[in-house]
């Protein structure tokens, strides 16, 4: 089951996104946009930014009319990448078929995003991510599924392999990361931490997805100071 679905830019909104297909046997195929692991849709005018990871849901209908169902090796083949089927409608479902494609906020991903398979795992010294074959990620960024095995979000790993939580400063690039203290996964917005507030970019301006502002303008007009803690104005 061959699939396209359009790459969206940077400024274009998640409405622009569709997916189509020509293949026998398909009554329709459509998609739904998610940003970073946000369960919830995005709004059909919400735009892409810079250095998000974006989940493009893909959804294809069997032609029931026409006699057609999926079958366990049926494949959903998105852009040229086969996508690890979801279940959708129940156990056994033969009607509808559906995966997760991932863009980032230029329209492409590396090809571990998303895609790598691997479980989660505890040793009482902390999570970490192990891959199929054994291997397990660190010193750095990975887009894996988050620790519930159903989202999905950018995770970063000590130089042990260890999952980091709470406050990340990037080596790489010298900024400030919030990494949530429960799984791990990179904060936005606006958060209270130890009585202070602090605003953690949305992909704009330039800035990557999740950095500190400090000592400026937040997009949303207020002023941080040098240690990113909202002055009060």
């Amino acid at each position: 089951m061959s699939v396209t679905v359009t790459a969206p830019e940077i400024g274009q909104n998640a409405g622009s996104v569709s997916a189509t297909t020509t293949t026998e046997g398909t009554d329709y195929a459509n998609v739904q946009m998610r940003i970073n692991g946000v369960n919830a849709a995005m709004d059909s005018s919400e735009c892409f930014r810079v250095g998000g990871v974006y989940a493009a849901d893909v959804f294809v209908k069997a032609d029931q009319l026409e006699g057609y169902v999926f079958t366990n090796t049926s494949k959903l083949i998105v852009n040229g990448r086969e996508l690890k089927r979801k279940s959708f409608g129940g156990t056994g479902d033969t009607n509808v078929m559906a995966g997760t494609y991932y863009f980032d906020g230029l329209g492409s991903v590396p090809e571990n995003y998303g895609y790598t398979e691997g479980v989660w795992r505890y040793d009482g010294r902390g999570w970490w991510f192990q891959y199929k074959d054994g291997t397990y990620p660190r010193n750095g960024w990975v887009f894996l599924p988050d620790s519930d095995g159903i989202s999905e979000g950018h995770f970063y790993f000590d130089a042990n392999g260890y999952l980091k939580t709470g406050w990340l400063l990037d080596p790489s690039d010298g900024n400030w990361y919030y990494l949530d203290p429960e799984n791990g996964s990179i904060l936005t917005d606006w958060h209270e931490i130890n009585g202070k507030w602090y605003c953690f970019s949305w992909g704009v301006d330039e800035k990557k997805f999740g950095v500190m502002y400090c000592d400026e303008r937040t997009p949303d007009g207020y002023t941080v100071d040098a240690s990113g803690a909202w002055t009060g104005n």
